[in-house]
């Protein structure tokens, strides 16, 4: 065996590993506080529990949890107003505060009329104070149907649920990327 250099070698037993122990402020419980996890940042507000028997609640493990990972992927739900829609002459409806509910999906005006003129199969006009014009007679619930149709499908991320989300269009392809997530998907037309 000595060909190969085998012969400084012993494999019938195995060498421990020695640990270096590290000084610790633990008190009479025992618990250490002041390991490399739970070292205190700067702005960080979080109580230890400090002894070994007391239990950790889910609300600290949670808190602890978003303190460390940060915020949560997913935004919460969306706040949409009520839709403000009124009567305007006998055919014709008008949604007054269609331009704030586009800022809040943070969608362009365009695309959501062009999307409710092929849902809705109707005529759809936009003034000058973003309100949008309707031939038809339809009511709240309806606009909100194709409102929430809309979300689902091009506002909500299908990963993480997340609504941070944008529209690109990519040679004719219609893609929706989640800026949380960084997922992207194709959507259908």
């Amino acid at each position: 065996m000595s060909d190969f250099g085998l012969d400084d070698f012993n494999f019938s037993k195995k060498k421990k590993k020695t640990k270096n122990p590290k000084p610790t402020t633990a008190g009479k419980s025992g618990f250490d506080s002041s390991s490399e996890e739970d070292k205190e940042v700067p702005g960080e507000t979080i109580v230890v529990p400090q002894t070994n028997q007391e239990q950790y609640s889910f609300e600290w493990l949670l808190h602890r949890f978003y303190e460390k990972m940060g915020n949560p992927i997913g935004g919460g739900k969306i706040e949409i107003p009520p839709l403000n829609v009124e009567r305007l002459g006998k055919h014709k409806i008008i949604w007054t505060n269609f331009g704030r509910i586009c800022e809040k999906l943070d969608r362009d005006v365009d695309h959501i009329k062009a999307f409710f003129i092929s849902e809705i199969r109707t005529d759809i006009t936009v003034n000058i104070q973003n309100q949008m014009i309707l031939r038809g007679r339809f009511g709240p619930a309806d606009l909100t149907k194709v409102l929430t149709n809309y979300v689902k499908r091009l506002v909500i991320c299908q990963s993480c649920k997340g609504s941070h989300t944008e529209l690109q269009k990519e040679r004719g392809l219609l893609r929706l990327s989640c800026l949380d997530c960084h997922s992207v998907v194709t959507i259908d037309k």
